[in-house]
């Protein structure tokens, strides 16, 4: 059975992103390819500047030696020629790009809406924390900066986080388009994929959603990973939406009750930040 990929394409302002299906083959990306996907908004992406190629299930990326800015991972190091797995990204320029996979069973996770109540008595934001976001909020800049800022106070202050993630939804009739304004591996050697049934999920309920892997029977116990996702309640410029998205790792087998008291705290404040910045715009 063929792997599908879908790339996420995130530039810094409003409007300035797309998410496609990587078909079979060589893909080539740049600011305006002869053949391929074009990202025309970077002015430090060249014309031919990487191409995606995907064969019998695995997907590599290959720089083109013209192209004139180097290709860097989250950690900061370039990629000049190499192989992609799903939860990967990296950045060319002021455009960041991501790699997923398409949507997963249902069956393979447990599903938890948090209420209103159960978050009360979490975790409240210090003052520390308060004149952090309120800085952060009333500070120029573009969406893209502003998430930057919002998730680096995320990282600093979780307990449990492997990734954070600050993500633009565009609601849409028959599927809503998610792309990234900010992601940042707090565990470098661990990638997770963005799980788009969980921002949907999110986006719908407009409340927030926690899915638990489920373990698996027929193998050994390595982790279990989770995620969670708190809508922020205003909208973008363009009147689309914005996410926080937290995940992580359990290292023994969790029931969902015992990843619901576990990630509470975290999750109350992370919500409280989402609402924070409601107030304060």
């Amino acid at each position: 059975m063929r792997q599908t990929f879908e790339l996420m394409v995130s530039g810094p302002e409003s409007g300035q992103r797309w998410m496609r299906v990587l078909p079979q083959g060589e893909t080539c990306v740049g600011r305006s390819p002869r053949q391929g996907w074009a990202v025309t908004w970077d002015r430090y992406i060249s014309r031919e500047h990487f191409t995606l190629f995907l064969r019998d299930g695995m997907l590599g990326i290959r720089r083109v030696p013209s192209a004139a800015n180097p290709i860097l991972r989250a950690n900061g190091s370039r990629i000049e020629k190499s192989f992609l797995n799903a939860g990967d990204s990296f950045r060319v320029g002021r455009t960041t790009f991501f790699v997923n996979q398409p949507d997963r069973p249902k069956n393979a996770y447990e599903s938890y809406e948090f209420s209103a109540d159960e978050l009360a008595d979490g975790r409240q934001l210090s003052w520390d924390t308060l004149s952090a976001v309120t800085e952060a909020l009333n500070s120029t800049g573009n969406q893209k900066t502003l998430a930057m800022k919002i998730g680096r106070i995320l990282v600093e202050r979780l307990e449990f986080a492997d990734r954070v993630a600050i993500l633009h939804v565009e609601r849409s009739h028959s599927k809503n388009i998610v792309s990234p304004l900010y992601v940042e591996d707090c565990q470098s050697s661990v990638k997770h994929q963005m799980d788009r049934q969980l921002v949907n999920q999110t986006v719908l309920k407009d409340s927030p959603v926690l899915h638990l892997d489920k373990c698996p029977r027929d193998r050994e116990f390595v982790e279990q990973r989770w995620t969670y996702c708190v809508p922020s309640k205003i909208k973008a410029r363009d009147g689309h939406f914005r996410c926080i998205c937290i995940a992580g790792r359990f290292e023994k087998p969790s029931t969902i009750q015992t990843a619901i008291d576990r990630l509470t705290a975290d999750v109350s404040f992370s919500a409280q930040l989402a609402q924070l910045e409601t107030l304060v715009r």
